[in-house]
């Protein structure tokens, strides 16, 4: 190590080392790859050396476009990416980061609670026990591609499972987003005064896993559903991961536009229904005593 830096050092003479490293980036960078570069390739453990890497640049003033209070250890995106692997940043994942993390990807404020820890069933409803079972399984064996669909009546707790996988793939480091379908199929409307169509569709398509909530609530247009339908064809010749909620069942979903808008859905997604009682209504008439969702999370 010492004969590299004297080495480097003798080949970068003239003035001081410590300002030619400060001076420019063409010198901290020599300085990086030269000297810092080695000492990382002998670290085994990956997500270490990943995040001294981080660390380093950030203290060379090598590392660019990290946005102003960002974490230093992955700029803000919540991943740090060795190779064709993306770890999630542990420095990113304390619960007042990861809130604000899931306030960032447009998850309301109501539901940035919602785990599959206080989501609590009843023996009455067993397909909801059942749901939280398959949506925690979906989780632990998902890889990109894998979809999911939550169907069942409103008040059962969809969006609160939804919004528990979408946090825990936010937790893993994937590029997420939350949509309200309805609002954004309005937003979407409203952008073709300002221009701004194209990023809207290009947000929701290229996330690595989008949440659509409350899919066929809609008021159902031809021009809404083929920028819906751009937006669904694009995740799924992409391989990314796409999780809806909706009060319809299968055939309904399959029915709209003739099958076109979500046959590529139903046929790469793993379908969860919920049977059971609106939770909301037996909650606002003192009928249940045990909620068992956040506030507007079913």
């Amino acid at each position: 190590m010492l004969w590299r830096v004297l080495d480097w050092q003798s080949r970068h003479h003239n003035g001081s080392s410590e300002k030619r490293l400060h001076s420019g980036h063409g010198y901290a960078r020599e300085f990086f790859d030269e000297i810092i570069r080695p000492l990382l390739d002998s670290i085994a453990n990956a997500k270490v050396r990943a995040e001294i890497e981080r660390e380093v640049r950030i203290g060379l003033d090598i590392e660019e476009n990290i946005p102003a209070g960002a974490c230093v250890a992955c700029g803000g995106l919540g991943q740090i990416i060795i190779g064709d692997t993306a770890y999630g940043c542990h420095s990113c994942l304390g619960e007042g980061s990861i809130r604000d993390r899931l306030a960032r990807i447009g998850l309301p404020e109501r539901l940035q609670g919602c785990s599959f820890g206080n989501f609590r069933q009843r023996s009455e409803y067993p397909t909801v026990a059942a749901a939280k079972r398959e949506a925690e399984e979906f989780v632990a064996g998902w890889h990109p591609g894998h979809c999911l669909i939550l169907q069942g009546t409103p008040g059962v707790g969809k969006t609160h499972l939804a919004s528990a996988v979408l946090r825990a793939l936010c937790e893993r480091g994937q590029k997420c987003r939350f949509l309200e379908v309805p609002m954004w199929l309005q937003e979407v409307q409203d952008s073709y005064k300002t221009g701004e169509t194209t990023q809207l569709l290009r947000d929701a398509r290229e996330v690595d896993v989008l949440l659509l909530d409350d899919f066929g609530a809609e008021r159902q247009t031809e021009d809404r559903l083929d920028k819906l339908g751009l937006v669904l064809r694009g995740r799924h010749d992409d391989a990314v991961t796409t999780i809806v909620t909706t009060n319809l069942d299968s055939l309904q979903l399959a029915s709209i536009q003739g099958g076109r808008l979500a046959s590529r859905l139903l046929e790469s997604s793993r379908v969860i229904e919920i049977e059971a009682g609106d939770f909301r209504a037996e909650h606002r008439t003192g009928a249940d005593t045990s909620w068992p969702f956040a506030e507007g999370a079913a």
